[in-house]
């Protein structure tokens, strides 16, 4: 059950944030409006859960707690075409 709620997860981050979903991140309450995702063994590792939600700097926090020092690197999603051709 865990897999799935990982993959709900996901394709509900996928979703328009003007649609009213809001999170709030865990640790330090701050609205979360970053939508991203971490992979599922590195989310565990660091969490030691399938569930919850935290903000970039409290997930970065939590994984050089556990000796996990993280490297950002942001991706496009959706119209890579416009990116390309300046919008």
């Amino acid at each position: 059950m865990g897999k799935l709620l990982v993959a709900a997860k996901r394709l509900l981050c996928r979703l328009p944030l003007g649609l009213g979903m809001v999170e709030f991140c865990k640790k330090c309450g701050q609205r979360q409006p970053v939508v991203w995702t971490a992979r599922d063994e590195l989310w565990l590792a660091v969490t030691g859960s399938p569930h919850g939600v935290l903000c970039p700097g409290c997930f970065d926090k939590a994984a050089e707690a556990k000796g996990l020092f993280l490297r950002w690197k942001p991706s496009v999603e959706g119209n890579r075409r416009a990116l390309l051709n300046g919008g």
